[in-house]
């Protein structure tokens, strides 16, 4: 598997020249409060493109500005952009389709990931209750024999879903993200660097404690086995107000999460010729899309 992985057959491949920074956002929160849904989105572009990138970001701002932005504010946010624009919703949809254009010139792509935590909770993680149940009902240790107790074992079960919840929904995310990420890095014989946001501090605290280490030391989960990534070299933080890789990456999960939260449906058409083909992913499978 992982020689299919690599494209090979045993052979490795020579060292790719090309290098994308991956930018990461997401938008609602993976805990059971806040919103129904959880979108993580990576926005990948070329190296060569940084300046271009610069550019197209002081014009956006300029655009924004114009239709009545805050001039004191020099950063894309996407919930302030939605915020300014949805009560014009052609505008909000026609700016979108601006930036995407643009994008797409820079030969950036995005994969995006949406878990609506309703039908998570209900169908995946209802199953990991019971296992944990069936398991801890048959301690491992006398000392632990506290757990043979209906009460005493449900009680416990029940304090770590309420304290692991949220990471596991984090987790499952950042692992479909980036190994999506991988395999479109791979069809394009580039390798890339993922760049999370220093300020969104949960965000950044999770990725560097479960991937950052796990993509050098352990790969990541591939169906039921673990695969080792050799195209994503390495995962990093920056500040959202100094870099507007990061501002359009939370422009486009903004734009998700309106399109799930506020019916702006017109929003999948729009980062269709971003996310390609198997760009977006709705976890569980029977978990409704927003288009």
């Amino acid at each position: 598997m992982l020689r299919f992985l690599r494209g090979g057959r045993g052979r490795e491949k020579p060292p790719s020249r090309e290098l994308y920074m991956i930018y990461v956002d997401e938008s609602g929160t993976p805990g059971h409060k806040g919103s129904r849904y959880y979108i993580l989105l990576g926005l990948g572009i070329p190296l060569d493109h940084s300046y271009a990138l610069n550019e197209l970001g002081e014009n956006l701002l300029e655009k924004l500005w114009k239709l009545g932005y805050d001039k004191r504010r020099h950063e894309i946010k996407g919930s302030e952009v939605f915020r300014l624009l949805k009560g014009h919703k052609d505008k909000y949809v026609a700016f979108l389709e601006s930036v995407v254009s643009k994008l797409v010139d820079l030969e950036a792509f995005s994969i995006a990931v949406a878990i609506d935590k309703h039908a998570f909770n209900h169908e995946v993680l209802s199953k990991l209750e019971e296992y944990l149940d069936t398991t801890l009902s048959q301690p491992p240790s006398q000392y632990l024999n506290v757990f043979v107790v209906d009460s005493v074992r449900s009680t416990i079960i029940m304090s770590l879903r309420n304290y692991a919840d949220d990471l596991i929904v984090r987790a499952q995310s950042l692992n479909e993200l980036l190994f999506r990420v991988h395999k479109e890095l791979e069809s394009r014989d580039a390798q890339g660097i993922a760049i999370f946001d220093a300020e969104a501090d949960s965000l950044a605290r999770s990725a560097y404690k479960i991937y950052a280490t796990a993509l050098a030391r352990d790969g990541l989960a591939f169906g039921m086995d673990v695969v080792r990534t050799d195209r994503i070299k390495d995962v990093k933080l920056g500040k959202s107000n100094l870099d507007f890789g990061i501002q359009l990456a939370d422009l486009l999960v903004n734009s998700i999460y309106n399109c799930f939260e506020h019916g702006v449906r017109e929003v999948y058409e729009i980062l269709k010729p971003l996310l390609g083909d198997k760009g977006f992913v709705l976890l569980p499978k029977t978990a409704k899309p927003c288009m």
